[in-house]
């Protein structure tokens, strides 16, 4: 029986990463969560292992690396590993997350629920490898059920797809709240 994968979850060492997404790609998946870390996060090495991952992919959706996943309410999807999940959550509310870091995103998962606030989707995108937050919020915007997208934004490479984003929430009259991280010297 040959089964085709709409996603693979992939939390091995950076090292075997390569050959897990090759072969996730070869069996056509929809989509591979790259939970590992170990990448562009880490130098120059880094930032060279995670392009070769981006030409092994091929069609293949990528969500990560270093990221801790996704939650989507309606589908009771959980493929992450935060702690936050633990224990379940309150009933969705119209409120979406996503952002980079998978702490601050587990932090938001923790502060919702303790507020009573059911997130009606949680994604952490970590490294951006392919699939970026701007795209998420944008799906997200159209989702119905869904009126506010609070974003945690540590970089911003494609301005005109924020821009393309706000410009949907304006129209749809939906919500974004976005914390964007500051950077000093």
């Amino acid at each position: 029986l040959e089964v085709t994968p709409d996603l693979v979850l992939v939390l091995v060492p950076a090292a075997a990463v390569p050959a897990a997404v090759e072969s996730a790609a070869r069996l056509g998946a929809g989509g591979v969560i790259v939970f590992s870390s170990g990448f562009a996060e880490t130098g120059v090495e880094g930032r060279a292992a995670q392009e070769q991952l981006r030409h092994l992919a091929g069609e293949t959706r990528i969500i990560g690396p270093n990221c801790q996943g996704i939650y989507f309410a309606g589908s009771k999807l959980a493929a992450t590993f935060t702690g936050a999940i633990q224990g379940g959550l309150p009933a969705r509310s119209g409120v979406a997350y996503v952002g980079q870091s998978g702490a601050i995103g587990g932090s938001v998962l923790d502060l919702a629920r303790a507020k009573g606030v059911g997130l009606s989707a949680w994604v952490s995108v970590g490294n951006q490898i392919d699939v970026t937050v701007a795209e998420v919020a944008h799906d997200l915007v159209h989702r119905p059920g869904i009126d506010v997208i609070a974003m945690y934004i540590e970089s911003l490479d494609d301005g005109a797809a924020f821009v393309d984003l706000a410009a949907s929430a304006a129209e749809l009259d939906k919500s974004l709240v976005i914390l964007r991280s500051g950077r000093t010297t």
